[in-house]
């Protein structure tokens, strides 16, 4: 049950609710199961607040901080998450749909099982967070931040990760469908029995990577960096060669030559 009185606090502004915050910093923040669609929160210190199934669906929390908060089953979708701070957050089962979270920090947060389907999250920070089971369709994730990011089980199909950094996430039985990871560091990635399907690792760094029970044969590799990677046992020998470094350098020219 949210507490009266701090929704009331919040409801008179950005302003009063962080001046009030900074007079009362040890008091529990408990704003869960409200109503706050639409709000303008931009810059609100919401530090350990508890906003549990908050339906938080188009506000602006433009650089407001909400580290290691509880957002558990919130609704917040197409709200404005640019620049905020959710490190240490628990998102379990938020919805995140089309939000725009570019430039945010999700360090070591939960999403696990949480819906980010049409999100805008390039130049966003996940590393060390858990991403398991997550919808990430049609996620632009260009230049993002995933190192050590756990990702089993989910859905990145049509999503874009150019220039991202995911070395040491775990892909494992990730939908690659349709996903882009051009010119992406994928050092040392777990991609055990993902989904590939019209996917695109075009002058992606792969050294180190394991592909064991993946089927490449629908993945473009030209251009990647295969070094100590891990490819497939049961492709025929054949099919393993176009997967070589020599053979993917000159799939690469004759792509430049196209």
């Amino acid at each position: 049950m949210a507490n009266q009185e701090q929704f009331r606090q919040l409801e008179n502004g950005v302003e009063n609710w962080n001046q009030w915050r900074s007079e009362h910093p040890n008091e529990p923040i408990d704003l869960s199961h409200t109503k706050l669609i639409g709000w303008m929160l931009n810059g609100a210190n919401l530090v350990h607040a508890n906003l549990e199934g908050t339906d938080l669906s188009g506000a602006s929390l433009h650089q407001a901080n909400l580290t290691e908060a509880n957002l558990k089953r919130t609704q917040c979708l197409g709200a404005d998450l640019t620049q905020a701070i959710l490190n240490g957050a628990n998102l379990e089962g938020a919805n995140l749909s089309r939000v725009d979270a570019q430039g945010g920090q999700f360090q070591s947060s939960c999403l696990r099982g949480s819906s980010l389907t049409g999100a805008e999250l390039a130049n966003t920070c996940f590393d060390g967070a858990n991403l398991q089971a997550a919808k990430l369709d049609r996620v632009d994730l260009s230049h993002a931040q995933l190192m050590s990011t756990q990702l089993q089980g989910a859905s990145l199909s049509a999503s874009r990760l150019m220039y991202a950094n995911l070395t040491a996430a775990n892909l494992e039985g990730a939908n690659l469908t349709e996903t882009k990871f051009n010119r992406s560091n994928l050092t040392k990635v777990n991609l055990t029995s993902a989904l590939f399907e019209s996917t695109n690792f075009l002058g992606t760094n792969l050294s180190g990577a394991n592909f064991t029970g993946t089927d490449l044969r629908k993945a473009n590799l030209s251009g990647a960096t295969l070094e100590n990677t891990s490819l497939p046992d049961l492709l025929p020998e054949e099919e393993q060669e176009e997967y070589s470094p020599e053979a993917c350098a000159q799939a690469a020219l004759d792509d430049l030559l196209a």
